[in-house]
């Protein structure tokens, strides 16, 4: 069977905003396997047509492992009315079906879940669905739901607190999440050999060309984010952007600003108005189209207003766009398309749902992460071996002093990660800018 190369891995992480929190899983996965390189093309409240956004311009073989996590926030979209089953199954399958050829890459999907979803499974119908996809194509799952839940049995009284909010799991629990799937990847290589099923057909998204779009004068910059960076064109009253495509239109990239509004596109026979100025920060995001648009004989015109009627949509996260008027524009940076010859194959989304229990699962449930937790709770130095994992429960410690005002136990406990994982240059780092003595 095939075991993890003898060489750095590269890891990837193709996620929401679970996977871009500072201490959450993906940097303390990051810290954990500091020898390895990890990088995240992660963009926070977004779905699995974003995932299709970076994989249509990104070689999945470039990595060892991709770690995929939209499960979440795909449910949020899905009881909202922002999106339909058959998009999630779609969406998923599309990112999914991008590593059946793949020699080298193995994909693990990390479904996180809602608070309201840790006591009353009911109702995460997109769990059950992307466990049946991951099922049909092979693809390792970790079932964050099953093996939160699970470990917080085991450990009772001693169990730290899973979420911070109503979406995102804690900082303990986080580290919990990257110590566990760090030491799955060659379990997850293992399933992904033995399970894959390169057969099975897909769905074909794909970003279109500059030769399908015709920008109509808006004028181009080039914005960021720490994540990520696209050229974007302005879109403003009196302008206008023509798609050339045989695709469906299943949504938009754009950078939302302080003065992002509506996005109208009319296919000729229907003008399907949306809503893009959402509730969060400036930054790059992608809104579907909750059923994807077809293309009338002249493409797709775009502007940012319509004199006629219009088919307004739900958009997750929007504001309202009343009040005092300002000039609305929108700053796209691209088109996702459904190839026209693209045909899933794939069953109905209830089919794939009862197919959950057949998903290649990581089995991460148990000792291992009662022993973790547990020991971390206890707070026994002398029940750890040296090493990395040991280092971060040491690192984990020293925070929760710190937060008590115990600075000199705090400065103790990071000395101590240090001489756990000697080769880690963070822990290094903390521990030398402590007053701690004895680290070089």
């Amino acid at each position: 069977m095939p075991s993890l190369p003898d060489r750095p891995l590269r890891l990837a992480v193709l996620g929401t905003s679970n996977s871009i929190l500072r201490d959450g899983w993906a940097a303390e996965l990051a810290a954990l396997r500091h020898g390895d390189v990890v990088e995240n093309l992660s963009l926070g409240a977004n779905t699995a047509f974003y995932g299709n956004v970076v994989l249509d311009g990104v070689d999945p073989d470039d990595y060892d492992f991709v770690f995929i996590d939209f499960t979440v926030n795909e449910q949020n979209f899905l009881d909202n009315g922002a999106t339909t089953l058959e998009n999630v199954r779609d969406a998923f399958a599309g990112v999914l079906a991008r590593f059946r050829a793949c020699r080298r890459c193995t994909p693990v999907a990390v479904l996180f879940f809602n608070r309201r979803h840790l006591d009353d499974p009911a109702g995460f119908t997109v769990r059950d669905l992307h466990l049946g996809l991951c099922a049909q194509y092979g693809v390792p799952a970790v079932d964050l739901r099953a093996w939160v839940r699970a470990g917080l049995d085991t450990l009772g009284a001693d169990a730290p607190a899973p979420f911070r909010d109503q979406i995102h799991l804690s900082r303990t629990m986080a580290r919990a999440v990257a110590w566990a799937i760090s030491g799955t990847l060659g379990l997850a290589r293992r399933l992904w050999q033995a399970r894959r099923a390169p057969g099975v057909p897909g769905v074909d998204y794909a970003m279109l060309s500059e030769g399908e779009v015709d920008w109509g004068g808006c004028p181009e910059r080039e914005e960021r984010t720490a994540l990520a960076a696209w050229r974007v064109r302005r879109l403003s009253a009196g302008l206008a952007v023509r798609l050339q495509t045989a695709g469906l239109l299943c949504g938009a990239l754009f950078w939302k600003g302080t003065d992002t509004g509506w996005l109208c596109v009319d296919n000729g026979r229907e003008v399907v108005r949306k809503n893009l100025n959402l509730l969060w920060k400036s930054g790059f995001y992608f809104r579907e189209f909750v059923r994807p648009l077809e293309p009338g004989p002249e493409g797709f015109r775009l502007t940012t207003a319509h004199d006629g009627p219009c088919r307004d949509e739900v958009t997750m996260h929007a504001t309202r766009l009343d009040g005092p008027e300002i000039e609305r524009a929108v700053d796209l940076a691209g088109f996702l398309i459904r190839r026209p010859d693209s045909a899933s194959g794939l069953p109905s989304p209830e089919a794939l749902a009862a197919l959950a229990t057949e998903a290649p699962l990581l089995d991460m449930v148990g000792a291992d992460y009662a022993g973790l937790l547990a020991a971390r709770a206890r707070a026994a130095d002398d029940a750890v071996e040296p090493g990395p994992l040991a280092a971060l429960m040491m690192r984990d410690l020293a925070d929760d002093v710190l937060e008590r005002g115990d600075i000199p136990g705090a400065e103790t406990l990071l000395a101590r990660a240090h001489e756990l994982d000697p080769t880690n240059p963070v822990l290094r780092g903390l521990a030398r800018n402590s007053r701690a003595p004895g680290v070089p």
